[in-house]
């Protein structure tokens, strides 16, 4: 009698399975794919998923962890999947890790996005002393322009989450525990950094990677409670629904995704603009028509100073912050051009391939601001810079960090004449990569081309 029903079952499973299976290839085939288990820790991953495309096309399976993952290759790919399909690319695959650091709070990137979306006008006037108060940091020690990068972020966003202005990034106890929270959660989402991942089960065994795990969860909810009453009122926690720890995390994720990815642009930014002097000479140009030079650029100035917008686009282009992209789930079947991406599957934009895609972008390595322009010198509206991610799940905190990427461009251009040091020339493929790059270090001359420029500064932002 056992062996009849678990015969029966057997057989419904498989009958369901081939009915699945016939309603796919009806529908379409999986992208095809090399084959083997990749290990994406490894050195340019980015660059590896591209040359994968070269032989496979702009949409194509790999597998990382034993787990399926789809990854879209070109512009046009992806903006015909993960933009018009962004409804059905909204899921977030579960990384067992990061829900044990988060305390399994994982639901408010919208309520994040809605509240940093809404505040852009209001947090400008932060964005401006801080961007001021950056300058001046190069103008007394231009060696350290990568620390003074840190340091803006991490006061910015301590001074919009909390109210606090963070003196330097190395002394302050708060920046510092920032930066050792992003660490721990960069790598709780890298997929093979944790056992707990591949094996979800054990996530309720006391197990010392699960022990650590919630032990950096105390402290990271610690941190972020710890001035929490200051936004209060700002956030309206007590008609929002939602309850204090999700709205520490709520600006602790601001804190953290902020901080990094942020003052990583800035400084690719700095880098573009020492490696392509001829560019920055017409950025320069425009400032000194629009601005002159006895006061400061200032947000009003900026529908008048396209070219600014088109250096820090072309910078994020040239490279990207978040260069091997960031995980979207399908939630239902895509179809692509034949092709099929499964409901359930992980689905990635490899960024660098699709902002170095040679059909939308010629030269790709090249530096052009005309990419971004028209032919009346004005922002194109056809092509998108598509750095801070696709369709629901774009970053939140894009517009902020637009505002500072603007700001920061038209002062470095408007304050210093910026140069390689010849006797250290800047290595242009050099990046560490993570989920978030950042270039090595480099050096670079910054030359004063305002006079009285302290002055000027200081008794207008500072």
């Amino acid at each position: 009698m056992l062996s009849t029903r678990l015969l029966f079952f057997l057989s419904a499973v498989m009958v369901f399975i081939v009915a699945i299976y016939n309603h796919r290839r009806r529908k379409g085939r999986l992208p095809p794919g090399p084959p083997g288990n990749f290990d994406e820790s490894v050195p340019y991953f980015c660059k590896r998923l591209d040359t994968i495309a070269k032989e496979y096309g702009p949409v194509f399976s790999i597998r990382c962890s034993r787990k399926l993952r789809i990854v879209i290759a070109s512009y046009n790919a992806a903006v015909d999947i993960m933009q018009k399909h962004g409804a059905d690319l909204d899921g977030r695959p579960r990384v067992i890790s990061a829900d044990i650091l988060s305390g399994a709070i994982s639901s408010l990137s919208r309520a994040l996005q809605s509240y940093l979306h809404h505040s852009v006008d209001e947090f400008r006037p932060l964005h401006y002393k801080h961007a001021t108060t950056f300058i001046l940091d190069i103008l007394k020690d231009p060696e350290n322009h990568m620390g003074h990068a840190n340091r803006f972020t991490a006061s910015l966003t301590l001074s919009m989450a909390y109210g606090k202005v963070a003196p330097t990034t190395f002394s302050d106890p708060d920046v510092l525990e920032i930066g050792r929270c992003l660490q721990n959660l960069l790598s709780s989402l890298r997929l093979g950094s944790y056992v707990v991942n591949a094996f979800p089960i054990l996530k309720f065994l006391p197990i010392p990677e699960v022990k650590t795990l919630e032990r950096h969860h105390k402290d990271e909810l610690a941190l972020f409670n710890r001035n929490l009453d200051v936004v209060h009122k700002q956030l309206n926690l007590a008609k929002s629904g939602i309850s204090r720890d999700e709205a520490a995390y709520l600006t602790g994720t601001m804190l953290e995704g902020g901080s990094d990815t942020t003052a990583s642009a800035l400084s690719f930014m700095i880098m573009a603009a020492a490696c392509f002097p001829t560019q920055v000479a017409r950025v320069q140009e425009q400032i000194d028509l629009v601005v002159r030079r006895n006061r400061v650029p200032r947000f009003e100035d900026e529908e008048n100073l396209p070219l600014v917008t088109a250096f820090y686009q072309e910078s994020q282009r040239w490279r990207p912050v978040g260069p091997a992209g960031f995980s979207h789930r399908a939630t239902k079947d895509i179809i692509w051009n034949g092709l099929v991406i499964p409901s359930g599957t992980t689905v990635v934009a490899n960024h660098w391939s699709v902002l170095h895609d040679p059909d939308v972008f010629p030269d790709p390595e090249s530096f052009s601001l005309d990419r971004w322009l028209n032919d009346q010198g004005k922002l194109k509206t056809d092509v998108k810079m598509h750095g801070f991610g696709f369709g629901r799940r774009v970053c939140p905190g894009r517009a902020l960090a637009e505002s500072s990427l603007f700001i920061n461009m038209a002062l470095l251009c408007w304050a210093f004449r910026i140069s390689e040091d010849p006797s250290a020339p800047i290595d242009r493929e050099g990046f560490t990569e993570g989920l978030v790059a950042h270039p090595v270090p480099f050096k670079v001359i910054f030359e004063p081309r305002v006079d009285d420029l302290e002055q000027l500064l200081v008794s207008d932002g500072c």
